[in-house]
């Protein structure tokens, strides 16, 4: 999955490619306790959804490590979830 880190957390966004639907992973983030791996590490994260008036920064960050995502947004009307991992 492509990320951008930020402090000591990692953005991701629910594109799902920029198809019109919100991919099925993003509904199980808020289910139960939650690890990922990034760098052959594995570890807790706590997650929280980027609220509308912080996107654009978050977006930017994003943008700058694959291009595509903006052709993502192009794509669909939907509002795309971005959501932020915080090592726990």
């Amino acid at each position: 999955m492509t990320y951008a880190e930020h402090n000591d957390s990692y953005i991701v966004a629910a594109s799902f490619s920029g198809n019109k639907n919100t991919p099925d992973w993003y509904f199980n983030l808020f289910t139960s306790p939650l690890f990922i791996t990034v760098n052959n590490s594995r570890f807790q994260v706590t997650v929280e959804e980027i609220e509308s008036d912080s996107k654009e920064f978050y977006w930017s960050l994003l943008d700058r490590v694959y291009p595509t995502f903006k052709t993502y947004r192009e794509r669909t009307d939907r509002d795309i979830p971005l959501i932020k991992f915080i090592r726990a």
